[in-house]
């Protein structure tokens, strides 16, 4: 029998017992057996096996496996280099530096990075004033929390009207494709469920409510769920009896599945209009523990509310304190119908008049909604109800003509239109509903067909004559706009001119162009693809875009400041969606509104009074979000601006008592909103721009180089056999052809039809084609997998090498890891420390690793630790574990406080209740009522109990006994003339007070630059210090600098002087 093989604790082993490598920690005989407990390498997993003798045979060293290639300089580096990018994609703050597509804005960090990724678990009501860009938080958090690998199922549910917008949005901001689910997709998958096919869902809330898609949705386990306009849910107290039940729908929806996912995000713009009641709702649906029942007169807007985020729009700013929005001003321009126009006009309503109110009596709906479908194209333009009337004409003529069998066929089908969602609709629904319903009639019988078709022709003959004698009152006035002396085209604006009706834009076109030689055009019916074409030829070549609402839904236009509504949707909150397509973030200029309104029609006043009205709050509460606020009142008070119409429309009479009855309503709700707003402006906490702009300036140091992930990536797809060309200098890499085992490997690449990728680590030469390789990419993702398993290959020990370092080092790189008493991992950090020869140790900066290649030749050493390190590694993951200690205690201690407080007043309630009950249980009448009152006494303290362990235990922060990862000793290549920073400290401190400048910070040695300083005015420095008066940066790393060069000194060094300071400039470079 031969040697029995017997494993030592600290020996790194492998076989097919253990998933992964382990290290052993234990391992003993026990009769026939061997007990081995070991802990995996990659996962940390505690593992205790009992294995019989003769099977240990099949455990191997990793130190002894023949197969093993000899490990290479390259291989090193890369490994260590592998170690800081999987920190970078997990803990690190970077990507709130942006990229191309996207520069996040202070109050977007502030949110993400500082409230929400701050709790375990991401429960907020994201509140901030409109335009603050919530889709792009929402994007950002989820960028962040997929990289902790903390979701993989995400749900967005939006209003229709937003759908689209936000797949767009998401996939082009974030490359994160989301599938849109409705009845259509449900359809496909006949009986299979598409929300749990897909892991990231995006779907109309109002559709999601329906009771055969609920279902569905709660089937699907949801990790984060983010509502948009979340107050729509929550909103189900007041209003019409039809919009109470779609509302508690959407409640219901809500509650069934945002209380089982772990993390949710609700987004609104208008949190609480003073209405607490509809709040509350809305806070319950976050945490129903703690917004149980408060009490009416608790402020839930205070400050301690943890569950909330609002920020107001003046206190919104970019990185340099400059306001985010432009101003915006509205001007109504008013004209008046002439005599014809005005018979016309009332001809029509009259005619419309008669019909609605003959339709709601004979109970035909969808015909009385045709008849103010007619109105509104009225006070569009000529050409829009002309040609309504028309087609009108022409369907009843169609109909008269055929058998009452056929007649009542088409009268069912119209029935059988689903219409109730109309208003919930998005645009371009809403424009496809409209085109069938406008054909509508409610009696087919011959006789009152024939009475409207005479009727009918009269009306067109009156408008086509007009038409034929006149040019339109109002396209005057656009003209006198747009041409007259003073006019828009006159001081070189680009005008964006928006209408609700294609036949409206169209007719505006044919005009425009006898006056200038190209329009742009947005219709409903346009592709993605024609609509950007449109955009650009917008952009680049001509003044004048025409848009309709189904068309602009999705189109940002920042780049025109002028906007003129043709005519005037009766829904508010479209008014603010057209404005939004121009007044947004990245608007450099005041922007400016004009609305076309008649003046002598019932519409135009009612409207008149309503643009006054929102003119006069807009400028005392100095906020644009008006329109949707007066939206929301409208719907509850009127049920809509359609209904405010509608009753103007009809009742002739009453006309002035409607307008005084809106006005009162209005003023009402300003009031109260005035009040609020003082009481917000109290309460905000400031976003204090310099520590945050300080926050990414060291990002800025700290990240790991942008061109590493390429490098990585060549390097182990290389490894792997996968041949990887190169251009450009070899700066712009190709792959052909994926392999087979590639492939496979990645769920992003099923559709993958063997096309090359291109990408480059270098940005000037990212393009359309070429990706500019980030954390992000399916070929990074798949190349770390790739590494994670080449590294299983080896036992990193170690070694000698020669690199540009400028004196001999021995470094030790210790990983960290902070956990929380519920296990979670809150970081993992990696510490280098390095020895210099003197016995001091030194942190080296992580980017050390980066600047420059190791010597292919090393030399494998014997292990030695050393205890100083040691000592250092505790010292530096304390500072590190206080850090996280600190920002998370502030937020847990938030919650726990407002927790507290929640409870306490629930508890105060049931024991006032019990009280109550027992001073009147007269012959124990109230005996069951105080039983449960003390059952829910217990419950309530069970729940508390449950709720403040969590809290403690996610306060609890601690350590994980250090693990060192590697050792390499350096030996200095002769090629580096970089000084450690931290010998020349307080040199450079008195050098840069002397000079008026402060605030500097010290970097870890061998860093991307060695200090950081600023003047008084904020103007930063970044300094780097050499001994050599010409030493210039090598290539890699000028393009690391790339983003902050022209702020890059050097400073050299000699004898422990500053003796001289250069401005890295470009054109210095260029000269080299």
């Amino acid at each position: 029998m031969g040697v029995m093989k017997m494993f030592h604790a600290g020996e790194v082993i492998y076989g097919p017992y253990f998933p992964e490598n382990v290290e052993i920690k234990r391992c003993e005989l026990l009769e026939d057996f061997y007990i081995i407990e070991a802990i995996g390498r990659e996962t940390h997993q505690f593992y205790e096996l009992m294995l019989e003798k003769e099977k240990i045979a099949e455990l191997k060293r990793l130190k002894e496996d023949a197969s093993r290639q000899s490990v290479q300089g390259e291989d090193v580096q890369r490994y260590l280099q592998y170690l800081m990018l999987r920190h970078e994609m997990m803990y690190s703050r970077t990507r709130a530096l942006g990229n191309k597509k996207l520069l996040p804005l202070p109050h977007q960090i502030e949110a993400v990075y500082g409230r929400m990724l701050q709790v375990p678990q991401i429960r907020f009501l994201l509140a901030d004033d409109p335009g603050a860009g919530k889709t792009i938080m929402a994007g950002m958090l989820i960028k962040e929390l997929k990289a902790r690998y903390s979701i993989e199922r995400i749900l967005i549910l939006t209003p229709p009207l937003v759908v689209k917008q936000w797949q767009e949005e998401m996939m082009e901001k974030f490359h994160e494709h989301f599938s849109i689910m409705n009845r259509h997709v449900v359809k496909e998958y006949s009986g299979k469920n598409p929300f749990v096919d897909h892991r990231q869902c995006l779907a109309s809330m109002y559709w999601a409510a329906r009771e055969d898609v609920k279902p569905l949705i709660q089937e699907a386990d949801f990790d984060l769920i983010i509502v948009d306009e979340a107050h729509k849910m929550a909103a189900y107290t007041q209003g019409t009896v039809k919009k109470r039940t779609t509302r508690t729908k959407l409640y219901q929806l809500g509650e069934s599945i945002l209380r089982k996912a772990p993390h949710c995000l609700l987004l609104t713009a208008t949190p609480h209009k003073g209405d607490m009641e509809n709040f509350r709702h809305l806070m319950r649906l976050i945490d129903e523990d703690v917004f149980a029942n408060i009490k009416g007169n608790e402020s839930l807007r205070e400050k301690t509310n943890p569950f909330m985020i609002r920020r107001l729009k003046e206190s919104m700013k970019n990185f340099d304190g400059t306001p985010l929005f432009p101003k915006r001003t509205t001007k109504t321009i008013q004209y008046t119908l002439t005599e014809e126009e005005l018979a016309l006009y009332n001809a029509v309503t009259d005619y419309v008049r008669e019909h609605f109110n003959r339709e709601i009596r004979n109970g035909s709906h969808s015909t009385a909604f045709a008849m103010m479908l007619l109105q509104r194209r009225l006070s569009s333009s000529l050409e829009a109800i002309l040609l309504s009337l028309k087609r009108r004409y022409k369907r009843l003529v169609h109909l008269y003509k055929q058998t009452e069998q056929e007649r009542r066929k088409y009268v069912n089908k119209i029935n059988q239109i689903e219409w109730d969602d109309y208003l919930e609709e998005d645009s371009e629904q809403q424009e496809q509903l409209e085109k069938q319903i406008v054909q509508a009639v409610d009696s087919i019988d011959p006789a009152e067909l024939k009475k409207e078709i005479i009727v009918l022709k009269k009306l067109i003959e009156q408008a086509e004559h007009l038409r034929l004698y006149a040019v339109e009152k109002k396209y005057q006035e656009l003209e006198k706009t747009l041409f007259g002396t003073n006019g828009l085209l006159q001081q070189n604006e680009k005008i964006l001119i928006f209408t609700e009706y294609a036949d409206t834009l169209n007719y505006l076109e044919k005009k425009l162009l006898e006056r200038v030689p190209k329009v742009a055009k947005i219709v409903g019916s346009f592709s993605i693809e024609e609509r950007r074409r449109q955009v650009e030829l917008f952009r680049n070549e001509c003044s004048i875009m025409l848009a309709t609402d189904a068309g602009g839904e999705s189109i940002n236009l920042q780049f025109c400041n002028q906007m003129i509504n043709y005519d005037i949707p009766w829904n508010p909150n479209k008014l603010e969606q057209r404005m939004g397509r121009i007044h947004r973030v990245g608007q450099k200029n005041e922007v400016f509104v004009f609305n076309l309104v008649a003046q002598n029609t019932r519409e135009g006043t009612v409207m008149t009074r309503l643009l006054e009205k929102m003119e006069r709050m807009k400028e005392d509460l100095g906020a644009d979000l008006v329109y949707n606020f007066i939206g929301e009142v409208i719907e509850e008070k009127f049920e809509s601006l359609a209904n405010l119409m509608q009753e103007a429309i009809l009742n002739r009479e009453r006309l002035d008592e409607v307008i005084a009855n809106m006005e009162k309503v209005l003023s009402e709700e300003h009031r109260k909103l005035l009040q609020l707003m003082q009481e917000e402006r109290l309460a905000e906490d400031p976003i204090d721009l310099s520590v945050l702009k300080r926050e990414q300036n060291d990002l800025m140091v700290k990240r790991v180089p942008v061109r590493a992930y390429a490098d990585l990536a060549t390097y182990i797809l290389k490894k792997k056999k996968v041949r990887v060309y190169e251009s450009n200098d070899g700066k712009v890499k190709r792959v052909e052809r994926l392999p087979k085992f590639i492939r496979d490997h990645l769920p992003e690449l099923s559709q993958y039809q063997g096309e090359s990728f291109r990408f480059t680590g270098f940005r000037e030469y990212e393009t359309e084609e070429v990706a500019l390789l980030t954390g992000d990419h399916p070929i990074f993702r798949l190349s770390m997998d790739l590494m994670k398993k080449e590294i299983e290959k080896h036992d990193w020990e170690r070694y000698l090498v020669t690199y540009d370092v400028p004196e001999p080092l021995m470094v030790e790189v210790h990983q960290v890891r902070i956990v929380d008493g519920t296990g979670k991992e809150l970081e993992n950090h990696f510490i280098h420390l390095a020895k210099r020869e003197n016995g001091e140790i030194v942190v080296l900066h992580p980017y050390w690793l980066f600047a420059g290649s190791f010597s292919d030749q090393v030399l494998a050493l014997n292990d030695y630790t050393s205890n100083d390190h040691i000592v250092h590694v505790i010292k530096h993951s304390s500072f590190i574990r206080d850090q996280i200690q600190v920002k998370r205690q502030k937020q847990l201690d938030k919650i726990l406080a407002f927790l507290e407080k929640s409870f306490h007043q629930q508890y105060q309630d049931l024991l006032e209740k019990i009280d109550h009950y027992q001073k009147e249980n007269i012959d124990n009448r109230n005996s069951a009522l105080i039983n449960q009152m003390n059952a829910r006494i217990i419950d309530l303290e069970m729940k508390k109990e449950e709720r403040l362990t969590l809290i403690q235990r996610q306060k609890n922060i601690s350590m994980k006994p250090p693990k060192k990862m590697l050792s390499l000793q350096l030996v200095p290549s002769g090629r580096s003339t970089r000084v450690m920073a931290v010998d020349y400290k307080e040199i450079v401190e008195t050098y840069e007070k002397a000079n008026g400048r402060m605030n500097v910070k010290m970097f870890d040695c061998l860093g991307l630059v060695d200090f950081y300083s600023e003047r008084f005015n904020g103007e930063e420095r970044y300094i780097i210090l050499t001994n050599d008066c010409n030493y210039m940066p090598f290539e890699q790393h000028l393009e690391d600098l790339s983003d902050i060069l022209s702020k890059v000194y050097i400073y050299v060094v000699q004898d422990g002087q500053i003796v001289e300071e250069r401005q890295m400039d470009r054109i210095g470079i260029k000269l080299v």
